[in-house]
């Protein structure tokens, strides 16, 4: 799902810089190129998150060895 919603935002970026290029009205012009703005952020932030998400699972299997509540092996409290 997250692979897809990548894509998305990618197509999305492509359409606004495609659309810049066409497009002669300053006004329209500005708001396509803040579309796209939008859409990278959108990108940098979901980049962060992924590397979040990653660190955060190698931290669990490093505290608990593999056995902890979200992997479900025992019944440990995971401090925080």
């Amino acid at each position: 799902m997250r692979k897809q919603a990548e894509i998305m935002e990618l197509e999305t970026r492509q359409f606004y810089q495609k659309a810049i290029g066409q497009v002669t009205d300053a006004g329209v012009r500005k708001l396509l190129g803040d579309l796209e703005e939008v859409e990278r952020k959108h990108q940098i932030t979901a980049r962060l998150w992924k590397r979040r998400s990653r660190q955060m699972s190698r931290r669990r299997r490093t505290r608990h060895n593999g056995a902890c509540l979200y992997c479900r092996s025992c019944s440990q409290v995971w401090p925080d």
